[in-house]
């Protein structure tokens, strides 16, 4: 993790569970270290699943074609 990265998360535990993106964040720099973990940036996004979708199947073509 040398450069930034963006994380989409959506559902319902995301946007309805009190404390749970804390305990994400905070989970996350227990794995990765403060300063790895600083470059990740969560994104909530909320009804994503299509574009989740979308997204997928673009990282599969591309890993198909490489």
């Amino acid at each position: 993790l040398e450069d930034r990265r963006t994380i989409a998360v959506d559902g319902g535990l995301w946007g309805g569970y009190p404390g749970f993106e804390r305990l994400v964040r905070e989970t996350i720099v227990e794995l990765l270290g403060g300063e790895r973990a600083g470059r990740i940036e969560i994104a909530y996004v909320k009804d994503s699943t299509s574009a989740g979708a979308a997204v997928i199947a673009a990282v599969a073509a591309g890993q198909r074609s490489a």
